[in-house]
C-alpha cells in the first residue's frame, strides 16, 4: 500500500481564478477526483478487514490448539520430510551457518520413520541430528527422560537399541506441521491481496 498524497497538479488541474481573486474548480473534476477516493478507501476498507479476520483466527496455543483431524497424516509427512529437505538444504547454502536445532531434526526424523514404520536406531538418529554424537546423545537423553522418545533394546543385537516418537509426541509434531501449514496459507492470502 503507498500512501501517494495528491499533487494539486494532478487532481486540481481545471482551478481557475475568477475575476474577484477567489480560486473555482470544475465540478466534474472534482466529482471525479471523490469517486476515485472513494474506491481507494474502500480497497483500504476491504483490506482492513481481511487483516483483523486474519488476525481473529486462532493461533495455535496451548488453549487454543489447531488439530490434525481435517489433514491426511500423509499430507503431513510430506511437510516434515520437505522441512527435512529445506533443513538439509541450509547446510548446502549456508555452509558456515551452525543451526543448532538437533532435537527437533530428531523428532522429524522420527516422525517420518514412524509412519513408515521403520526402526531407528540411535546411531541412525544421531547422524540424522547432524550434530557431534555426544551433543545428539544428550539430547536423546532429554527426549528420552521427557518420554518424547522411547528406547527399546533390539531383540536381535543386544548391543543396539532403537529409538521412535511417542503416540503423543509424534500427534504433536504433525499437529505443529498442520498448524504451520495453516499459516502458510494465511501468509499467502495476505500477500495475494
Amino acid at each position: 500500500m503507498t500512501d501517494k498524497k495528491p499533487s494539486q497538479s494532478d487532481d486540481f488541474s481545471d482551478e481557475s481564478v475568477s475575476e474577484d481573486g477567489n480560486k473555482s474548480f470544475d465540478n466534474e473534476r472534482l466529482l471525479e477526483l471523490l469517486a476515485r477516493q472513494r474506491r481507494e478507501l474502500a480497497g483500504l476498507r476491504k483490506r482492513i478487514a481481511d487483516m483483523e479476520s486474519l488476525l481473529r483466527q486462532p493461533i495455535p496455543g496451548s488453549r487454543d490448539r489447531v488439530r490434525t483431524a481435517d489433514v491426511e497424516d500423509s499430507v503431513l509427512l510430506r511437510q516434515a520430510e520437505m522441512i527435512i529437505k529445506a533443513r538439509r538444504l541450509r547446510e548446502t547454502y549456508l555452509p558456515y551457518v551452525e543451526f543448532g536445532e538437533a532435537s527437533w531434526d530428531m523428532l522429524l526424523d522420527l516422525t517420518v520413520a514412524r509412519f513408515w514404520s521403520r526402526k531407528t536406531s540411535i546411531s541412525s538418529l544421531c547422524i540424522a541430528s547432524r550434530v557431534p554424537t555426544t551433543t545428539a546423545l544428550r539430547c536423546l537423553k532429554t527426549l528420552t527422560e521427557a518420554a518424547v522418545v522411547e528406547r527399546r533394546a533390539d531383540p536381535e543385537d543386544g548391543r543396539r537399541s532403537f529409538v521412535q516418537i511417542s503416540e503423543a509426541a509424534y500427534r504433536d509434531v504433525l499437529d505443529l506441521i498442520a498448524a504451520s501449514m495453516r499459516g502458510d496459507r494465511r501468509i499467502d492470502q495476505t500477500y495475494s491481496a
